[in-house]
């Protein structure tokens, strides 16, 4: 699902989304929308957003892909989580604006998932 909302959702111009992804952003109308649907969801995987901090502070299960250097909220805490949110959990680049290995950690994650379901063949269409 898609909950991207705002200016941010010119992102989405142009690009057809494969039949299993829903794009929810649109109808959004305030951040009570949005947190109705992250408690829906088993998990949420987000780039550094509102959604992140929305669904971090819901206690809601997060993946965040970060920046090389990312914010000062996701540094680690002692136990190695992110230090505001115990349910969330970076996954960072390695080189600046390399997402690709971001991408992969994150495919690797979700393969690891108890009754993970295999997901699509990777698109080549990058989107920045």
């Amino acid at each position: 699902m898609i909950l991207q909302a705002g200016d941010g959702r010119r992102d989405l111009d142009g690009i057809s989304l494969p039949s299993h992804v829903s794009d929810l952003g649109e109808g959004l109308a305030d951040f009570a929308d949005t947190a109705a649907i992250i408690a829906s969801l088993d998990l949420v995987i987000t780039s550094d957003t509102a959604v992140a901090h929305l669904a971090g502070a819901m206690g809601q299960e997060t993946w965040v892909m970060g920046w090389l250097q990312a914010d000062w909220r996701w540094m680690p805490a002692p136990d190695g989580g992110p230090l505001w949110y115990p349910t969330a959990r970076m996954f960072r680049q390695h080189a600046p604006h390399q997402w690709v290995d971001v991408v992969d950690q994150l495919r690797q994650a979700l393969a690891a998932l108890p009754g993970h379901i295999p997901a699509p063949a990777p698109s080549t269409t990058i989107v920045r």
